[in-house]
This record gives C-alpha cells, structure tokens and sequence, in this order.
C-alpha cells in the first residue's frame, strides 16, 4: 500500500519519519491478521503509546486509525474484486466472526459490506 502523508509537523525527526515508515511497511505485510497497536510496536520494539504519538505527530491521524483505515481498504477491494462471500473475507481478514467485521466495515464506512458491494 502507497499512503499519502500530510505533513502535520515538519519537526519530526529522521527517527520519528523512519519508524514512521518502518510501522507502514510491517502494517501493509500483517494488516490482514494483526489490528492492535501493540502487535506494530512490539515488532518495532518501541511502546504503543510512543508509536501512537509518533504516528500522530506525523500525520495528523493516529495509528489504529491507520490499521482500521488500511484493513477496510483491503476489504473494500475484495468486495468489488471477489466473489467471495462476506464470511471468506472475514476469515481471510482474520475477524473473530462474520457479524464482527460486519459491526467494524459499518462503523467506519457507514455501511454493512452487503450494501458496500451493491453499491459498487
């Protein structure tokens, strides 16, 4: 995944933008199994709050916003580019339950992923 920054912050360290970085590269190869804050820093051996404020700092958003924003971005492909049924992508996103990723694809799309796919 390519993301636009917008620069919020132009102080960031060189540190600060390479974990910047380093978190977008792990979260685009573990987004389809890992949501939590604390999978991302525990592999940058940094604390989640440190990494959330960085993140923040950097782009203006924090970091489970990215992670949300990243999963539902993949979802949304494979339910215009799949056949697959809204069970199968819950499973290959690695959501506990079909009505799990339903609640969570409403919340931050406004919309279930039965609709979503009408829809497009």
């Amino acid at each position: 995944h390519q993301y636009n920054v917008i620069e919020t912050d132009n102080t960031a360290s060189r540190g600060s933008r390479l974990l910047y970085q380093r978190f977008m590269e792990i979260l685009s190869h573990y987004h389809q199994q890992e949501r939590t804050v604390q999978f991302y820093a525990d592999k940058l051996c940094v604390t989640p709050k440190y990494l959330s404020s960085v993140v923040s700092k950097i782009t203006g958003k924090k970091a489970t916003k990215w992670i949300d924003d990243c999963v539902m971005v993949h979802a949304m492909r494979l339910l215009k580019t799949t056949d697959e049924d809204i069970s199968q992508i819950s499973d290959r996103l690695s959501y506990q339950t079909p009505s799990d990723f339903s609640r969570c694809f409403k919340r931050i799309t406004g919309m279930t992923p039965k609709q979503y796919r009408k829809t497009n």
